[in-house]
């Protein structure tokens, strides 16, 4: 039989093997779900405000009779949509381990 201050370190060294291999996988599981959730809601932010200038006109000056309406090319809210969008794909892509 083996003393019992060996089995004592030896359940010891097995039950901190266990917290640590638990605590790395849980540091990154949260690291993982973090990243994952800020990507998705930076990709919704970037897609909902490039679709508001999109639909919103720009400038709008309004003088009696005289109505003046002027409208830029959108090329940077569409590309505020497309890189929302991507964000948002990134962060569903992640799997969780």
């Amino acid at each position: 039989m083996a003393p019992v201050s060996n089995i004592l370190i030896q359940n010891f060294s097995l039950k901190y093997k266990l917290i640590v291999t638990f605590r790395q996988s849980y540091d990154s599981f949260m690291l993982n779900n973090t990243l994952k959730i800020a990507l998705i809601i930076f990709g919704a932010a970037f897609s909902i405000y490039g679709i508001y200038t999109i639909f919103t006109p720009e400038f709008y000056l309004e003088a009696g009779p005289l109505e003046v309406k002027a409208q830029g090319d959108h090329t940077q809210a569409y590309a505020m949509v497309i890189f929302g969008v991507l964000l948002i794909l990134a962060g569903l892509a992640f799997k969780r381990r």
